[in-house]
């Protein structure tokens, strides 16, 4: 009989394999020695002799060319062709090359070794004629292991029949003993684990994930079909089967194993597609900034980035845990000496904001709001870049770039003290000093400020307020980033560069601006705008089926209204004919319901209200605003509300109360389905009853928010995309700075051409003056010659 056509095959396919074991187990041990920080301990040199034993399996597997095959009721094990030497070593080769296969597949496996007791003569004559029709093959000549369980007198060869029992019952010890320990550990790994710190956990328990796969597809692809061919002989059929077909597959175990590892493991994972190591710097100040930067960490982490999330406190909001989802980001909290302070403290909720006509005057803010605000940094950022031990282990850890928010300037400095690339990025629509380092220029005429009409409606009184405030917010801005950069220096010890310097070196500047929802302004490449990366349009299709509170609540009457004002600004500190306004307007409009996120339970206060109002301390904000039933969104105007309004295509009333909202009150609005409504007008209730009938009755508003929808579900550049292709290009190119306009290096003379412009002027006035002189001595040419010809 020809041979099969399957063991010329394997014994080619055998080198391969071995080929690639070698490349994948040695990257594999180079990986645990040198890259990867947190596989340590017995674990680590585990992981090295198994690679280094999984190299050697299929070495010998490549030079001896073992092979199996089944007659009847024997099982044969033997060598073709083997690259070795003598007979005897041949012998011995197979059975180290048995116990170290034995080895591998169980860490407490006994040494998987044939017994030359079951080397009998009888056995050697009963495969004699298989093999030599199978493989051409003289069988004394063959060095292999032979295994008959009947004679031929059809007795049972009880020393082979417990051989292949013992093999058996190994792999059922084994797999008992995995089983066991598997299912206890996954019983109590949460228990025992609840003391590690959140990434020693998080490697823990893929480290588990790895072992349970690791044993789960070998035992699949490779054990389980091993068993027929080791019970084969005990039924004693009638057959000639090439077993080693099934055998030969034994040799991928050890790269598979290595392949799980890396595949499994994020600090593998990370090192092997090259990713990068970024440090983010999410300072814990204001909500809606921890939220966008823990959503871009998310983000970042997804796209197989190795992220570490640094978060000083400065002030004790508790709200933040679960903001970051991606399992694999480090959170470094950093708990400033004063935290106990901060906890003493009463939630930072800004009353003061509701009704202080001194919060928005441009001119008070430009002296107070370096002090107020800086002095809310001071203390935590003194601490962290004062902190050398802090300092050191972060050098340690070998961050490709850092992210560093330019609300306030500590993560700037950070990554100076670390020597490693920053990029700037901004939580709200734009910062215009920092907007500027980067090439844009101005956006006067552009976009309004508070209190003006945007071009063309707007006349001389709105630009003259435009200049007014822009330039006392650029002053504001100064001093604010002037403070910092004072006691910034005190707490490093030594003079630091500027912080304009530090920032301008990024080759971007990452902003939460939408162009197609923002005013269209003048901007460079180096600015990239990331507005609406937030927005999970597939989730906020799903929102799932509300509470069945909520349910019952929009069934009450055609029209919902909700009102919310965010979380730093409370309903309940509300000034009082502010409130009084509110619920006038409630009474005046009994056929719609109002949903009111109120933060407080007020007995007294909701005695006051009205049937068609129901009070919430938390509502599912998301969920109702993609109900069609809710008509109408009452919103602070804070850009997360913003962005929500904008991506559910729900008319809104905006009523801004501080910082950036009125700015994002007016770009919302400027849209058309929205309506921004000044916060002092809530005193009078007839008024918003009468936007709110409007907006509800009137379906324009209805379509052009839809429009909205449409435009930022398909403009043409997804902003997630956006974010990471530039952030790849910046981590690869950190100093590149070809996007921003050279004219940026230059002093503002040089910048506005305004001694181009005063030669210019100059060179017109001397030109007006000598034609005036010129006509002037014709003119009295021609007077003075005319009497003399008369």
């Amino acid at each position: 009989m020809a041979w099969f056509l399957f063991y010329p095959f394997a014994v080619q396919a055998s080198k391969v394999v071995f080929a690639s074991t070698v490349f994948i187990n040695i990257y594999l041990i180079y990986l645990t020695i040198a890259r990867t920080k947190r596989i340590t301990g017995a674990y680590k040199y585990m992981i090295i002799i198994f690679s280094a034993v999984g190299i050697l399996f299929t070495f010998m597997k490549a030079t001896l060319h073992p092979y199996l095959h089944s007659h009847n009721s024997g099982l044969m094990f033997f060598s073709l062709e083997p690259d070795w030497g003598s007979f005897e070593a041949v012998e011995i080769a197979l059975m180290v090359y048995t116990g170290v296969y034995s080895a591998m597949i169980s860490l407490l496996a006994i040494q998987f070794v044939f017994r030359y007791w079951t080397l009998f003569k009888y056995s050697r004559n009963y495969m004699r004629d298989s093999l030599y029709d199978t493989y051409q093959m003289d069988v004394e000549k063959t060095v292999g292991f032979f295994v008959v369980v009947r004679s031929e007198d059809q007795s049972i060869r009880w020393h082979n029949v417990a051989f292949i029992a013992g093999l058996l019952l190994d792999l059922v010890i084994q797999y008992v003993i995995v089983i066991y320990c598997g299912t206890t550990m996954n019983q109590k790994m949460h228990e025992k684990l609840a003391n590690f710190s959140v990434a020693n956990r998080k490697l823990q328990e893929q480290l588990f994930k790895t072992l349970v796969l690791q044993i789960t597809i070998p035992s699949i692809i490779f054990h389980l079909p091993f068993v027929p061919v080791l019970c084969a002989p005990l039924l004693n059929l009638q057959f000639d089967f090439e077993s080693g077909m099934i055998y030969c597959l034994f040799s991928l175990y050890p790269s598979i194993d290595s392949v799980i590892l890396m595949c499994v493991v994020h600090d593998y994972r990370a090192e092997i597609i090259n990713a990068s190591k970024i440090l983010i710097f999410n300072p814990i100040f204001g909500f809606s900034h921890v939220k966008f930067i823990s959503k871009l960490a998310d983000i970042i982490a997804d796209h197989a980035h190795n992220v570490t999330l640094f978060q000083p406190y400065h002030n004790a909001m508790k709200n933040v845990e679960g903001l970051v989802k991606n399992k694999n980001i480090e959170i470094l909290n950093y708990y400033p000496t004063h935290y106990d302070e901060l906890l003493k403290k009463e939630t930072q909720t800004f009353s003061i904001f509701w009704d202080s006509q001194l919060i928005g005057n441009p001119v008070l803010g430009a002296f107070m709001l370096p002090f107020v605000l800086g002095g809310e940094f001071k203390k935590t950022s003194m601490e962290v870049l004062g902190d050398q031990n802090l300092i050191n282990d972060l050098k340690e850890r070998r961050f490709d770039v850092v992210m560093a928010e330019t609300f306030e300037l500590t993560g700037i400095y950070l990554a100076h003290l670390l020597d490693v690339p920053c990029i700037p990025m901004m939580s709200t629509v734009r910062y215009p000093i920092f907007n500027g380092l980067f090439g844009q220029p101005s956006f006067l005429g552009t976009v309004p400020q508070q209190g003006s009409l945007g071009a063309p409606e707007a006349g001389f009184l709105d630009r003259l307020n435009d200049m007014y405030r822009f330039i006392f917010m650029g002053i504001a801005q100064e001093r604010l980033n002037k403070y910092q950069n004072d006691f910034i220096q005190d707490a490093i010890g030594r003079p630091v560069p500027n912080w304009k310097d530090l920032v301008s070196q990024s080759p971007i500047y990452i902003t939460n601006s939408n162009p197609y929802l923002d005013y269209a302004v003048p901007t460079t490449a180096a600015i990239v705008h990331v507005g609406g990366i937030t927005m999970n349009l597939e989730k906020m299709k799903n929102t799932g089926k509300l509470p069945e509170e909520y349910e019952n609540i929009l069934k009450e009457r055609d029209s919902v209204v909700l009102l919310s004002f965010g979380s730093v600004i409370k309903s309940y500190e509300m000034p009082e004919n502010f409130k009084a306004g509110i619920i006038q307007m409630f009474e005046s409009l009994p056929d719609v319901t109002f949903i009111w996120k109120y933060e407080k339970d007020d007995v007294e206060f909701q005695k006051r209200l009205p049937k068609n109002v129901h009070l919430k301390k938390w509502v599912p904000q998301p969920a109702l605003l993609a109900d069609k039933r809710v008509k109408v969104f009452v919103t602070h105007g804070g850009l997360g509300s913003i962005m929500e309004v904008a991506y559910t295509g729900k008319p809104a009333i905006v009523v801004p109360i501080f910082g950036d909202q009125s700015h994002n009150a007016m770009m919302l609005a400027r849209h058309g389905g929205a309506v921004a409504f000044d916060k002092f007008d809530l005193r009078y209730g007839q008024k918003l009853a009468g936007v709110i009938t409007e907006m509800i009755s009137n379906s324009k508003y209805k379509e052009t928010a839809k429009m909205l929808l449409e435009v930022l579900v398909n403009q043409p550049i997804d902003p997630k995309l956006n974010f990471l292709n530039h952030l790849d290009f910046a981590i690869k190119f950190p100093t590149l700075r070809s996007q921003v306009p050279a004219i940026q290096h230059v002093g503002w003379i040089a910048h506005y051409y305004l001694d181009a412009l005063v030669f210019l002027f100059i060179l017109a006035i001397v030109f007006l003056y000598l034609s005036f002189k010129l006509l002037q001595r014709l003119l009295n040419c021609f007077v003075g010659k005319k009497p003399k010809s008369e």
